[in-house]
């Protein structure tokens, strides 16, 4: 049986915790009856667990860089009163004291301030862009099974893409798309894109794509476009494309693009 994007959206819900009971239901006898969408979902899970592995190991090391940033100010505060030779219990030293605790207090709640600031920033465009951007199932090779032979090209581009190796995948649906002219290969170089962090060669794809008729579905396209724009940083136009997968047909990514359009 060939996974097809609601397969891969229910998967997707169960991860994120957003399926309803009777989505449960169907997400269960899959699991139980298909071995192809059992190993999928397992790959999908393992990668959203790197992902939030990798984001606490960020929070730490910004942690660690504060707690050492303080620890650098105390040693400092203990140099300049041996320097200045300070005696415990005079006036002069109470003064000092004070004034360079008060010193280090305004520095770490601005290192606070500061952390916060970034992190909130972090979460409305790169933990925001990476809780919800999955790959796209392959669907291509499908379209091409009824032509004689094996292709071997599409066939390489798409273990490439499956197998997370993007920088392979990225040039080979180029050089593909250069020779067969087919925009459905635009569509998953765009996809490889977005993993090797260049979301605007991505946008420049995904936006023409969103005008043409091809065979990826326009809601698929329009929600990858948005996550596009979001990852650029270009909030305006990624909800006008949540709205375009909010009008659409079906049940596509529509929970997903309602949370993502309330922390736009």
């Amino acid at each position: 049986m060939e996974l097809n994007p609601k397969h891969i959206d229910l998967m997707d819900q169960v991860i994120r915790g957003e399926a309803k009971d009777e989505d449960l239901n169907v997400f269960n006898t899959m699991i139980s009856q298909n071995a192809e969408f059992k190993s999928a979902y397992e790959f999908r899970s393992g990668l959203s667990q790197v992902s939030r592995a990798d984001q606490q190991m960020k929070w730490k090391e910004k942690l660690q860089a504060l707690e050492d940033r303080s620890t650098s100010e105390k040693d400092t505060l203990k140099s300049i009163d041996k320097t200045e030779g300070i005696k415990e219990g005079t006036e002069a030293k109470t003064r000092n004291l004070s004034f360079y605790v008060l010193r280090i207090a305004a520095s770490l709640i601005l290192l606070v301030a500061c952390f916060f600031l970034m992190n909130r920033f972090n979460q409305s465009e790169g933990d925001l862009f990476a809780s919800n951007f999955t790959s796209h199932p392959n669907e291509l090779i499908a379209f091409e099974r009824g032509q004689s032979g094996v292709d071997a090209p599409l066939n390489e581009a798409f273990k490439s893409y499956d197998s997370g190796d993007h920088l392979r995948s990225e040039e080979l649906f180029g050089d593909l798309h250069a020779t067969r002219k087919n925009k459905n290969l635009l569509f998953y170089r765009s996809i490889s894109l977005l993993h090797l962090d260049r979301g605007e060669e991505a946008v420049n794809i995904l936006k023409g794509l969103s005008q043409q008729k091809i065979d990826i579905e326009p809601v698929v396209v329009d929600w990858y476009l948005a996550l596009a724009y979001i990852k650029v940083g270009d909030d305006a136009a990624a909800k006008d494309a949540l709205n375009r997968v909010l009008k659409s047909k079906g049940k596509f990514r529509k929970q997903s693009a309602m949370k993502l359009l309330d922390r736009l």
